[in-house]
């Protein structure tokens, strides 16, 4: 969870409350030294998942806090320019370098582009394209560029994608 729009904390008490009754605590990573977390960790200690709070918590909790995660939005519906913005944010990672780090492979359609493409799918229109392309991108990036990678999200993800994403986790510093 990483995006809440207009949310107070009231009712984001209630959201809290809600998912940690589905979940269940035990599966929720405690907010911690990021250099500990890993996948081979979290599985490990029987962690499945890490949320966010949209609220900075006096004191840290089960919710991570939000300034340990930056998901920069590159607002396009074109994939190149998409792929130039993941690349840029990459190469200057001027977010917090301590902090998780969403690389959004989503174009955004604009107001035209579903008015002329208003008998398709997000799906078949943006996704299946962008989803190759982000494939690609991802098998190019340098050794020190995959280093970076840390959250990657697509639209309507299938296995190959899955799989490939995965693979970056095996990556071995050299």
């Amino acid at each position: 969870m990483n995006h809440l729009f207009n949310m107070d904390m009231t009712t984001f008490r209630v959201l809290q409350c809600e998912i940690v009754e589905l979940l269940g605590e035990h599966k929720m990573c405690p907010f911690m030294n990021l250099n500990m977390v890993s996948l081979d960790f979290m599985w490990k200690n029987g962690y499945r998942v890490i949320v966010f709070s949209p609220f900075t918590e006096t004191i840290p909790t089960i919710f991570w806090s939000p300034a340990m995660i930056s998901s920069p939005w590159p607002d396009t519906n074109n994939v190149d320019i998409l792929l130039d913005f993941l690349d840029s944010n990459l190469e200057h990672r001027r977010y917090n370098p301590l902090g998780f780090f969403v690389s959004q492979g989503v174009c955004t359609p604009k107001n035209s582009d579903i008015i002329r493409r208003w008998r398709s799918t997000l799906r078949s229109s943006f996704s299946l394209r962008t989803n190759r392309k982000m494939l690609e991108w991802l098998d190019k990036l340098s050794k020190e560029k995959q280093l970076k990678v840390n959250i990657v999200i697509l639209d309507f993800v299938e296995e190959e994608y899955s799989r490939k994403i995965i693979s970056l986790n095996h990556f071995t510093k050299c």
